[in-house]
């Protein structure tokens, strides 16, 4: 009875839950630049952060806020250890946002642990079945280039739900008013 209630208890599936993602943030320590991460670091220390982005556009691609991330990489300054960090960073923004997007939608039906417990569960599950993890987050070049365009979409709708709900809210709270002053004018002038 006690086993089954320590395997039910959220604590304990928190603390398996932050296990089986420990390995793929250890991983991050051991992670090495690719190629095309110095290229974006020596093509913009040689020509420039402007023309360096004139550069991809014109002989790469149009990915004009990605390049223009990728060119500030911490192969620009050559320092490795700043890469590794780098990759740490982006896994935990990344899991921020989905706990912020999350908590956004549904705080109503769950609270702070599950909530939390159910984000773990959604990244876990992303990294296990992803179908290539080291290009993932491993990789800054599409880290940056897909799970920041993932954090950024995901930021927007966690604003403008907030927004349209604030505005929502005031609205309601403008018509109510100007229903309690249409009484009292009524009730004044009768």
């Amino acid at each position: 009875m006690k086993l089954n209630n320590l395997l039910n208890s959220s604590l304990f599936q928190i603390i398996f839950l932050s296990l089986m993602v420990l390995p793929f943030i250890i991983l991050c320590f051991y992670n090495q630049p690719t190629p095309e991460d110095f290229v974006f670091g020596l093509e913009t220390k040689k020509l420039g952060f402007l023309k360096a982005q004139e550069f991809f556009y014109n002989n790469w691609s149009g990915r004009f806020f990605s390049y223009a991330v990728l060119s500030l990489n911490a192969m620009l300054f050559v320092f490795i250890g700043g890469y590794k960090i780098t990759t740490l960073l982006l896994m935990l923004v990344f899991f921020s946002t989905v706990y912020f997007f999350v908590s956004e939608f549904i705080k109503e039906k769950l609270n702070h642990k599950e909530i939390f417990l159910f984000s773990l569960s959604v990244i876990f599950l992303y990294l296990y079945k992803a179908p290539s993890v080291s290009e993932g987050f491993y990789w800054v070049t599409a880290s940056v280039i897909y799970h920041l365009g993932f954090i950024l979409i995901c930021t927007f709708l966690i604003f403008y739900h907030k927004l349209t709900k604030h505005n929502a809210q005031r609205t309601t709270h403008n018509a109510q008013r100007t229903t309690h002053n249409a009484q009292r004018t009524t009730h004044f002038l009768l």
